[in-house]
């Protein structure tokens, strides 16, 4: 979930991570000092202590419809 200077991830283990935007030349650079997203639009790649992981089939946040 990207907001206002930061994306909020939900990993696989159920930890939260907040990353801070940091400024770029071009595209989205997240960071919180230990791990970073990085990309532009959907095409987004995850830099953590396993090396880089490429997200796929990424889609901009929506609120689900309600019932």
């Amino acid at each position: 979930r990207f907001d206002a200077g930061e994306a909020r991830l939900l990993m696989p283990g159920g930890e939260r991570v907040v990353l801070y935007q940091l400024p770029t030349a071009s595209g989205v650079r997240f960071s919180n000092g230990r791990v970073e997203l990085r990309g532009k639009g959907t095409d987004l790649q995850y830099y953590g202590d396993n090396g880089v992981i490429p997200l796929l089939d990424c889609q901009p946040y929506a609120l689900p419809k309600p019932s």
